[in-house]
């Protein structure tokens, strides 16, 4: 046997650190294998957990619950309407939302990063549909792992298809109330002073069973409503979501650009007028600088008044379009009334012509801690009746002339008068319509 020479003996050695070497990245290399098998069945039981949440009655709240308990990740859906569709948890602060909605104005990007206030950034994400139209956004408080990104991705995917699935369902629903539409009201033009004749267009069978099927109650009351507001907006959204709650069922649909609503159940036509002129109290975010103008139709008492009460509202429509303000309803009430002339002014000869007969009362108001404002209101409303009046304010008669007398020098007008009281009455209902 030759003896190991020092050359031998390096070479050996040489020999053990390479096989030390691959058993080592055969070790590390399983071990990679073995972290990707165990991140795609975390993946996958977190991709099961995700559709299940969102196939399940709880849609997009639960899809948000699950990135909250799995990842701690913080998130909510801001919907087209700057509001929360969905949050898990404790949802976000106003400013949280308005922060938010002003970043994603107008931003084509797909993700993005905002601040909250606090040093606190939020991951945003746009949801797209498959037509590529934007859904929403999900919003998340943090930014989170690299792990949790493809569970993001997996989650928006998810929250998109169940949005396509409302929205396909709410674009079928206006197809159907379009139908209806079209049965009820075949001419496409509006008369100025008639109404549909009913009976002679519409077979009323027909019409009661489309409606039934939609949810309605023909037997019960409704109220239509026409509206128009900028087409870039998610238009029948806005109302629908204005009126809903309010009534039984409310259909929608559109027609020549303006969004046609049935609301049906046990309400009155002043009820849905009120929640209308509040649009931009609920929306105010996304209808900021925009222009709302609706129509009202008095309450019918069930579906044999419809066709007259389509017409109805889209004839106040186009009254509220010449209005001035972010909102002006023209109710089918006001018609006939000194209320339509006063809704269709512009709004800054609105506010000087009030300024002008009722700002000096207001002043000497302030300044005095007086009451001439309503003694006028109430000395007009009982028709200039000094008794009745005087009752009215709990006030001796002589104390009403005195006031009278007051009014009738600050602003310069003579309230035996009918123009000057017609003209002073008018300024207290502009003060009313602020």
């Amino acid at each position: 046997m030759e003896p190991h020479t020092p050359s031998a003996r390096t070479d050996s050695a040489h020999g053990d650190q390479q096989d030390r070497r691959n058993q080592q990245d055969r070790r590390n290399q399983q071990d990679r294998r073995d972290q990707q098998d165990h991140r795609a069945r975390t993946e996958t039981e977190l991709d099961r957990r995700l559709a299940s949440a969102a196939h399940r009655a709880d849609g997009a709240r639960g899809v948000v619950r699950v990135l909250r308990e799995e990842l701690g990740l913080g998130c909510w859906v801001l919907s087209p309407l700057a509001t929360v569709w969905a949050s898990a948890g404790e949802g976000p602060h106003p400013d949280e939302i308005r922060r938010v909605w002003q970043h994603v104005s107008g931003r084509p990007r797909d993700a993005s990063t905002v601040p909250l206030g606090d040093g606190v950034r939020a991951s945003v994400h746009t949801i797209r549909g498959e037509d590529g139209d934007v859904r929403g956004h999900l919003v998340c408080a943090r930014k989170g792992s690299a792990g949790s990104r493809d569970a993001l991705r997996t989650a928006l995917r998810i929250i998109g298809g169940e949005l396509d699935r409302v929205e396909r369902r709410r674009q079928a629903e206006r197809r159907r109330v379009q139908d209806l539409l079209d049965l009820l009201t075949p001419d496409e033009t509006v008369p100025e002073n008639e109404t549909v004749p009913e009976n002679e267009t519409v077979a009323a069978k027909e019409v009661a069973a489309r409606l039934r099927k939609l949810g309605a109650d023909p037997a019960l009351p409704f109220v239509a409503v026409a509206a128009r507001l900028d087409a870039g907006l998610p238009r029948p959204w806005i109302i629908g979501g204005v009126l809903s709650g309010r009534a039984r069922r409310v259909l929608l649909s559109e027609r020549d650009g303006d969004v046609i609503a049935l609301v049906n159940g046990r309400i009155h036509a002043e009820a849905v007028e009120e929640a209308l002129r509040g649009a931009h109290t609920r929306y105010g975010l996304v209808l900021d600088g925009r222009a709302l103008a609706v129509g009202v139709s008095e309450t019918v008492p069930g579906a044999d008044g419809l066709a007259g009460a389509i017409g109805e509202a889209r004839r106040c429509l186009l009254s509220a379009r010449a209005g001035a303000g972010p909102v002006t309803v023209v109710p089918a009430a006001e018609l006939g009334s000194h209320g339509l002339l006063l809704a269709v002014l512009p709004g800054s000869v609105r506010d000087a012509y009030r300024e002008r007969l009722l700002g000096p009362l207001q002043e000497y108001d302030a300044r005095h801690g007086s009451e001439m404002v309503g003694t006028l209101e109430t000395f007009l409303e009982t028709c200039g009746s000094w008794q009745r009046s005087a009752e009215s304010l709990y006030v001796h008669v002589n104390t009403l002339r005195y006031r009278v007398q007051r009014i009738e020098e600050l602003t310069g007008r003579d309230l035996t008068s009918m123009r000057d009281r017609t003209d002073l009455y008018l300024a207290l209902r502009l003060r009313d319509a602020r």
